[in-house]
């Protein structure tokens, strides 16, 4: 909101004395302006903020092939959608690796964007999820990254980093034999973006994503 130029002084009911606001609520705001001689002038103006799409296509996920995965920008907007693909349906079934993105418009114009990456695993197939907690920290992170092992079973794992084509970038083995052992993987070589970790034995797999930035 801008009350316009040429006056000397500027004093708003949100408090701001600039010439203009930014407001991100409904209500009613108003101004009072003052000139170089003094004399004053008020006014006033209610603004509806219409509310942006809530849209959440869920976290980055790793899909066991043979399967397909749906994403589903969800329903109750009176809305249209677009896919980064260019269709325009409220579900997009990939099958795939890839960065999937929709933007949401509704009724009154409003629009929101979202985006999750979707990784097949051909070789995963059937195995069974590894007993145990997995924490990485910091994630996001701009090199070295912890992972906090606990609760697992004593013996042999492998640790593998993918990238989001399902690319091993790197790979190294530990032996677990405390109920809590903390390693570390350095990732500074790695391009900006999004990983999976994926730690494994011959009872299963456990996946984790990591955000290198």
């Amino acid at each position: 909101m801008s009350a316009g130029a040429g006056f000397s002084s500027y004093t708003w009911s949100t408090g701001a004395t600039t010439q203009s606001i930014n407001v991100a609520q409904t209500g009613t705001y108003s101004v009072v302006v003052s000139n170089s001689f003094g004399c004053t002038d008020l006014d006033a103006a209610t603004v509806f903020v219409n509310p942006a799409p809530v849209l959440d296509l869920g976290p980055d996920t790793i899909v066991y092939e043979p399967n397909s995965y749906v994403l589903d920008a969800g329903t109750g907007f009176n809305q249209t959608y677009l896919w980064s693909d260019g269709s325009t349906s409220q579900t997009l079934t990939v099958s795939e690796d890839g960065t999937y993105n929709v933007t949401v418009t509704s009724a009154s114009g409003c629009t929101s964007t979202d985006e999750v990456t979707v990784n097949f695993q051909p070789n995963a197939v059937n195995e069974p999820t590894l007993a145990g907690q997995l924490g990485l920290f910091p994630n996001p992170t701009s090199g070295w990254v912890n992972l906090a092992f606990s609760e697992f079973e004593a013996g042999a794992y492998s640790v593998g980093v993918y990238d989001v084509t399902g690319r091993l970038s790197l790979s190294q083995n530990m032996d677990i034999q405390a109920a809590a052992t903390t390693t570390k993987l350095d990732l500074n070589a790695f391009s900006k973006g999004a990983y999976f970790v994926k730690v494994t034995s011959e009872k299963g797999v456990l996946v984790r994503r990591v955000v290198v930035q």
